[in-house]
């Protein structure tokens, strides 16, 4: 299975350069997404939290909390597509 990147928000890029890493952190569909990447390279996304409001203000719905760990699964599953939106956007 595959996904796109159309409609990210990119957020902002945090950088913790005393262990090469940096967080690249980025919204979709009202959730925010963490990218943990190693010399530019991803190495896992994580997810917020289900309790933790979206960025709409809202609390997330039990559905759309399950909705929200298959998309953070399938982007652990499948680094590519975000690893170029990262590469072709210079974050």
């Amino acid at each position: 299975m595959s996904y796109t990147t159309n409609d990210f928000i990119y957020i902002r890029t945090e950088y913790q350069p005393e262990d090469l890493t940096k967080d690249v952190i980025f919204e979709y569909m009202n959730f925010v997404y963490d990218v943990r990447c190693f010399e530019n390279i991803i190495q896992f996304i994580r997810g917020q939290r289900h309790s933790e409001p979206l960025t709409n203000g809202e609390m997330p719905t039990y559905e759309q909390g399950i909705e929200h760990d298959l998309r953070r699964e399938l982007y652990n599953g499948d680094h590519q597509p975000l690893q170029e939106w990262l590469d072709t956007n210079g974050y």
